[in-house]
């Protein structure tokens, strides 16, 4: 029960970082906004999944229209923002790191990267408020659109790695269920 409290304040404290991001202008040469776009338009539809995950594809490619319109651009994004860079230290946030991919598109893509790197550990109530938050970010069609991305490109990843089809199909069902 204390891990879980620890968590829901952890994630709470690293949402509020995301929203520390709000008014930054980054640099234009890393659009993480055009990127996902382009992912999401370009040959993921074609994708030869693995079976077992196809049918969890084609819930993800439902999410969004096709051709998918353009996210907003206009924020500073981190492009990686799980918890795998997050430090903490007694249960506080005290540092974000992995600068590399930092850049511009909407908030709304490091929102859905955090809920997608605890779905399944995090409580419920967390969740619910890093969704919130996500879709506040922007809209519904942007959250959307964001998660198709992360669900679609962890069953790209575990097509190449069979080992993995099953923690992946669980964590792609949990964030599916996101935007019913």
């Amino acid at each position: 029960l204390e891990f879980r409290r620890v968590l829901f304040r952890s994630l709470a404290q690293a949402a509020a970082a995301v929203e520390v991001q709000a008014g930054i202008q980054p640099r234009p040469e890393r659009d993480w906004s055009a990127m996902i776009t382009l992912f999401l338009n370009g040959g993921i539809t074609e994708h030869e999944f693995h079976p077992d995950l196809s049918g969890l594809a084609a819930r993800a490619l439902a999410l969004v229209p096709r051709p998918v319109p353009a996210l907003p651009s206009t924020e500073f994004v981190h492009g990686d923002f799980t918890t795998a860079n997050l430090l903490m230290r007694d249960g506080e946030l005290s540092a974000v790191i992995d600068p590399e991919g930092f850049g511009r598109g909407t908030r709304t893509i490091d929102l859905v990267a955090l809920v997608s790197s605890v779905i399944g550990e995090a409580p419920a109530i967390a969740v619910e408020a890093l969704v919130r938050a996500a879709v506040a970010a922007s809209d519904e069609a942007t959250f959307r659109a964001c998660l198709a991305h992360r669900v679609l490109a962890r069953l790209a990843s575990a097509s190449e790695d069979p080992a993995r089809i099953a923690e992946v199909s669980d964590s792609a069902r949990l964030l599916l269920a996101l935007a019913d």
